[in-house]
């Protein structure tokens, strides 16, 4: 099963409100984009190489600064929170933009009213991995050993609301309500060393 994950570049919402002449001076100082994962990851990845990219064209330094955890709300909020005047970026996906909303009755922000997209980055297939001398080397496998043992094998995400997560959940759902464990973690960087050590799937 294939799903995509999509990438945005967003910034605060009142930049928006910036007047014209102010806004054709930007940047004249170095900009921060905020990476919702640790380093080593893909998305960690993708923003070092934007950031390169986007310091040649605007001549001033984009530096990276990587706020994992927290299902991406400790990266979302410290965007939130910082000055509204486009030096702050963040690379935001489904879940820090969307779904979290829905998740958590407390989010310190609302994504439609805080932020504001400036452009869709890019989308990232996913799909189930194994190790390779894993006993599940097929979908249907997996589903059978799920259920001979429910909730004894383990799956790895980005995060508790992440597109992972819900997307998994709601195979496992459709899958004839399998039970998996989910062990959430702060990016791709960890999973994937979690699953070469011994954990059964990861996504």
């Amino acid at each position: 099963m294939r799903i995509l994950k999509t990438f945005f570049l967003v910034l605060l919402f009142t930049l928006a409100g910036l007047a014209p002449a102010r806004a054709q001076d930007w940047p004249t100082r170095p900009v921060k984009l905020i990476c919702p994962f640790p380093a080593g990851g893909g998305a960690d990845v993708l923003s070092r190489r934007l950031a390169d990219k986007l310091s040649v064209i605007w001549k001033q330094p984009v530096v990276v600064e990587n706020r994992p955890g927290g299902g991406q709300i400790i990266a979302a909020t410290s965007v939130m929170r910082a000055p509204a005047d486009g030096y702050t970026l963040l690379l935001g996906t489904e879940a820090s933009l969307q779904t979290n909303q829905f998740l958590f009755p407390k989010l310190p922000y609302v994504p439609a009213k805080d932020f504001t997209m400036i452009t869709r980055m890019l989308g990232i297939a996913e799909v189930f991995v194994v190790k390779a001398d894993s006993p599940h080397q097929t979908i249907q496998q997996l589903v059978a050993a799920a259920k001979a043992n429910p909730g004894k094998i383990s799956y790895g995400s980005a995060g508790m609301g992440s597109t992972v997560h819900i997307v998994t959940e709601w195979f496992a759902k459709t899958a004839g309500d399998i039970k998996l464990l989910h062990v959430p973690y702060q990016g791709a960087a960890p999973r994937l060393q979690a699953l070469l050590g011994g954990s059964w799937i990861s996504r």
